[in-house]
């Protein structure tokens, strides 16, 4: 080949892998961005009750001594437990790496269990922290969607990441901070474009929507 055929065929694989790289993003971006935006509108609202309710059952419980509000609390936790919903255990983030690991399934009961467990801990001012709530709940809806949507086991667990990143986001008023945890520290290996652009959207999403349904719902009726 001349110099001359090299010259002129150096534009033309450029332009090759400039539209191979266009198809493969837009393809990734239909693909993930949508999902992103609901968990993000979701996960915001899903936050925003949960966060209100908190303070609201603080505000109405702050004068019930700890020795009766701590006991009713753990009555109720454990009688959960008794009756199988081990979401409920601990920060419930052991059932969700479970389910990272080992594919068992994140059931959709466990949304309901863990978010009223969560509130009564909360609520009553018990020595618990929102993360690992935040992380179960954002996990287990994006699961739950996920599942309903098809996704095949490694998508899933790439959304529920980005469920996770979301709902620890708007709790922790820190999109970035939450996208970054949520990949990294609880499952790993998570930290790449793959996951993280899109966690970093519903993250944003999240923010935004919390911050304006949070005002709205703190002093419910």
């Amino acid at each position: 080949m001349t110099e001359k055929e090299k010259t002129e065929e150096e534009p033309l694989k450029l332009r090759n892998r400039f539209k191979i790289q266009v198809k493969r993003y837009w393809k990734y971006t239909r693909k993930w961005f949508p999902f992103a935006l609901l968990i993000g509108v979701i996960s915001g609202v899903l936050m925003a009750i949960f966060t209100s309710l908190v303070v609201n059952m603080q505000s109405w419980l702050s004068n019930v001594p700890i020795y009766v509000k701590y006991p009713i609390v753990g009555g109720i936790t454990s009688l959960f437990l008794f009756l199988g919903f081990k979401e409920v255990y601990g920060a419930g983030l052991s059932q969700v790496l479970s389910h990272k690991n080992t594919s068992t399934p994140l059931r959709a009961r466990g949304l309901l269990t863990k978010f009223f467990t969560s509130t009564l801990t909360l609520g009553v001012s018990a020595p618990a922290g929102r993360e690992g709530p935040s992380v179960t709940l954002g996990s287990t809806a994006s699961s739950v969607i996920a599942n309903k949507l098809g996704m095949t086991s490694e998508d899933e667990n790439h959304a529920i990441t980005i469920g996770a990143a979301a709902c620890t986001a708007a709790v922790f008023q820190a999109p970035l901070g939450g996208t970054v945890f949520a990949s990294e520290v609880p499952y790993k290996r998570d930290l790449d474009e793959t996951v993280f652009l899109p966690a970093l959207v519903a993250s944003a999403i999240s923010f935004l929507v919390y911050n304006a349904r949070y005002e709205t719902w703190l002093n419910l009726p």
